[in-house]
């Protein structure tokens, strides 16, 4: 009798983390960046490599200072091809190429300088299908990459937020924000913690010091400093409005050296009354958030109690470092719901909880 085993779809992959396949742009990076971004692209790699009907490809850059060898080691097998990419303008090329042939694109890039949203502007260009794209439209990603336009949108939506100005009309007019002993100031489209200060309001010296070394005012944003602890939750998109896949609460841990602040890693929460309480909070911002692909990373302040609030920070419109924490925590392929995009899907979640640092490594027994 002949085999009527049906073939399995074949998914052409390509997957790629900026700094990795950018020489020019890992040589600028920072130790913490570096670090991060070669989590990420570990952790989905992996997972993308475990799926049986995924072909996968990922660029590296081949140029001095480069971390491709390292990556190498994590990708040479034969299920993985790797092309070698020169400069961010070849970049660019192969980007609108591989749209062009119909791969299913997963981008880890940074939102700051545009970098995100012209990457996706170009893929959105190039693509035959908008399926190809696994991870937010370029419209969600100009409003989540700025932090100005974020506040407007989480306000327009009744959703909890901190209230945020410009750092320019700040300076001109210090009213413009509740009064607060201290400040949080941060680039208006920043990644993660890089360039985060807290300052005292009444330190004048050590905000005008800062305030020297910025070029362009307008391009920070300040907000009022929230006591309380820091969380977060990751969604992942299902294309449909106010079905996105609500994943586990996160407790972050930031570090502070001086008035800088580091994200250092977190815990995957398994249970608990804040546990609890994140995750209604994170159903019911489900409900609020459109129609997306791939993953978008809400960061929040839990307040202190009596009266416990949780307010959102920001909406990283892109994978994020607590990734490597959740592929551990959850018994799912994360990997797998990013590219299918299948909703109502049941995770299957470890019963512990998880913690992990900015590096990639899984910590236990784990302690905040």
């Amino acid at each position: 009798m002949p085999d009527q085993t049906l073939p399995i779809a074949v998914h052409n992959v390509l997957c790629f983390e900026y700094l990795h396949a950018v020489p020019e742009a890992w040589a600028e990076a920072d130790l913490s960046l570096r670090t991060e971004a070669a989590a990420m692209l570990k952790a989905v790699l992996q997972d993308l490599k475990t799926i049986a009907s995924v072909q996968l490809t990922t660029l590296l850059g081949r140029s001095p200072g480069t971390p491709a060898a390292t990556v190498v080691t994590i990708t040479a097998e034969d299920s993985v091809e790797i092309v070698d990419v020169s400069s961010g303008v070849h970049l660019r090329d192969l980007l609108a190429d591989f749209a062009a042939r119909g791969f299913q694109i997963l981008m880890i890039a940074p939102e700051c300088d545009g970098i995100l949203s012209q990457l996706t502007g170009l893929v959105e260009s190039s693509a035959a299908s908008r399926s190809q794209l696994l991870s937010p439209s370029r419209q969600l990603i100009d409003i989540f990459s700025d932090k100005l336009a974020t506040c407007d949108w989480l306000l327009a939506g009744n959703l909890p937020t901190i209230p945020t100005c410009d750092l320019h009309h700040w300076l001109k007019d210090k009213t413009a924000l509740p009064a607060s002993y201290q400040v949080i100031i941060k680039p208006r489209d920043g990644v993660g913690s890089h360039n985060v200060r807290r300052l005292n309001t009444d330190d004048q010296q050590s905000i005008q010091r800062l305030v020297a070394s910025i070029t362009e005012t307008a391009a920070f944003i300040v907000q009022p400093f929230v006591e309380g602890t820091a969380c977060s939750i990751g969604f992942i998109g299902t294309r449909n409005p106010g079905q996105a896949i609500v994943l586990k609460p996160v407790l972050q841990r930031i570090e502070a050296t001086g008035d800088c602040l580091n994200y250092t890693g977190g815990r995957i929460l398994s249970h608990g009354a804040i546990h609890d309480m994140l995750c209604e909070f994170g159903n019911g911002l489900r409900l609020k958030l459109p129609a997306f692909c791939g993953y978008l990373g809400v960061d929040l302040v839990l307040t202190p109690e009596p009266e416990q609030q949780v307010v959102i920070v920001e909406i990283n419109p892109r994978l994020c470092t607590s990734y490597v924490g959740y592929r551990s925590a959850c018994q799912n392929n994360l990997a797998e719901l990013i590219l299918t995009g299948t909703a109502n899907t049941t995770l299957r979640w470890k019963e512990d909880d998880v913690g992990f640092d900015s590096d990639g490594r899984i910590t236990h027994p784990v302690a905040l």
